[in-house]
């Protein structure tokens, strides 16, 4: 991760640091099920599957990140696009 992604997230308030590192672990770990941008432009829900969510029991976590927030996930973790499954109809 860049220097300059690792400062705009540090000026955030600790939970949102939280968050957003968590977030960029699971994207880095390939457990992310999918990332949607919300129609409106206003931000991205990104459901991952997590191995602690509940008193360390293992579940699928959605968490919605408002659009200056989701940029510095997104921007945190480089999508591998071409490692993806393509499927010839």
């Amino acid at each position: 991760m860049k220097q300059n992604i690792k400062e705009a997230i540090g000026k955030l308030d600790y939970e949102a640091q939280l968050r957003i590192m968590d977030t960029i672990k699971a994207l880095d770990n390939g457990k992310a099920h999918s990332v949607e941008f919300y129609s409106d432009g206003s931000g991205v829900c990104i459901t991952y599957w997590s191995p602690t969510i509940n008193h360390g029991t293992p579940g699928t976590i959605a968490r919605s990140f408002p659009m200056n927030e989701a940029l510095l996930v997104l921007a945190g973790h480089r999508l591998q696009s071409h490692e993806l499954p393509t499927f010839i109809n």
